[in-house]
């Protein structure tokens, strides 16, 4: 799939997909349950791709 944004767009995204990451590690800190940190984890990984995606677009 293709999305097409505009810098500021970009950017936007960027910042929100970076504040999830953040949530994330203090909700993986704070889970007890082995599956849903497992899921937490997984989740993160697709975060760093998809914002590693968004800052080296040019």
């Amino acid at each position: 799939m293709l999305l097409e944004l505009s810098e500021n767009q970009r950017e936007e995204l960027a910042r929100l997909v970076s504040a999830a990451l953040s949530d994330l590690s203090s909700e993986i800190a704070a889970t007890e349950n082995p599956a849903y940190v497992d899921l937490l984890r997984d989740r993160r990984v697709h975060l760093v791709s998809i914002l590693a995606q968004l800052v080296a677009t040019p």
